[in-house]
């Protein structure tokens, strides 16, 4: 019935005088500054101004596009690798705002290479004149990192059917940027050839460094200090996969990593598992940043981890 109602409505509006529609762009990205590999997620809102219904399909004549002009230091524009997908079915009324459209900018842009860019939002439908455009662009920055440790690890062959010879070697490398005057963590799994994972794992704290070890299964266990006295267990498979992530906090002594010389097993050594409310409090996000410097709150999502060849 709803399809029924805007094909309806769309043949309404379409027999009639073309719209000369108006189409405000709110454009805003997860971040300012990443990694390579990195998601960036680019999040767009749409207020429709036209002063009339503004309908979204799948047919031609209802089939609204987004699209992204990114341009790098030098003013040339990033190659597209994909086209950007088409705007969802939905039915926009007279100064009606869209739900929030989100478009991670990796599956269709090449942005693996360092440096400095900026990025404008167009839309486009067939009811409107002529394409819109965002009134602001976003400045955002792409960086290799800063290499803090890699660790050899071998893909485990659980049925034993691999040659010794053909033992797949990969690494967990640690990485670090700099950003909102921290120095942001990155584990990125990889082999010589391919970026399987990348993850962020938090922020460095002062000196202190991470307890790190790999267990029979190739998993990457790291204790990583948040506080002078809390810490986080964290435990990443080579398919980037977060296999647990606890909360610990200093006892008498503070949690390190242990390990069982016979059996390969890597455990968490010392300090209390740490309470929620008493010992920390969930921070919360810090928001989107807009094109003119503000910020508003997130969308829940859950993107995957970037990886790349």
């Amino acid at each position: 019935m709803k399809l029924k109602s805007l094909l309806l409505l769309s043949g309404l509006l379409l027999a009639g005088i073309p719209a000369f529609a108006q189409v405000a762009i709110d454009l805003s990205l997860s971040n300012y500054k990443f990694i390579c590999h990195e998601p960036i997620v680019a999040r767009v809102l749409l207020r429709n101004d036209s002063g009339r219904p503004l309908v979204f399909g799948d047919s031609e004549q209802l089939r609204g596009e987004l699209f992204f002009e990114i341009v790098d230091s030098r003013g040339v524009q990033v190659k597209l690798r994909d086209k950007v997908p088409e705007i969802p079915q939905m039915l926009l009324s007279s100064g009606q705002t869209s739900k929030e459209l989100m478009v991670n900018l990796n599956n269709y842009y090449e942005l693996s290479k360092p440096g400095t860019y900026r990025i404008y939002c167009w839309v486009s439908h067939p009811m409107m004149a002529e394409n819109y455009k965002s009134p602001g662009s976003i400045p955002f920055i792409v960086e290799s990192g800063q290499e803090r440790w890699k660790i050899p690890a071998g893909r485990p062959d659980l049925l034993g059917q691999q040659n010794a010879k053909q033992i797949h070697k990969m690494y967990f490398t640690l990485l670090s940027i700099y950003k909102q005057s921290r120095n942001s963590l990155y584990i990125r799994i990889e082999d010589d050839k391919k970026i399987y994972a990348l993850r962020q794992i938090g922020e460095e704290l002062g000196n202190e460094k991470i307890d790190k070890d790999v267990d029979r299964f190739s998993s990457l266990h790291m204790i990583i200090p948040l506080s002078a006295k809390l810490f986080r267990y964290l435990v990443i498979n080579l398919e980037g996969i977060v296999e647990k992530s606890e909360l610990y906090r200093k006892d008498k002594v503070m949690p390190r990593l242990g390990r069982d010389e016979n059996t390969g097993r890597v455990f968490v050594a010392g300090g209390e598992k740490a309470i929620p409310g008493v010992d920390f409090i969930e921070a919360q996000e810090q928001g989107i940043l807009k094109a003119d410097g503000t910020r508003r709150a997130p969308v829940p999502d859950d993107i995957p981890a970037g990886a790349g060849n």
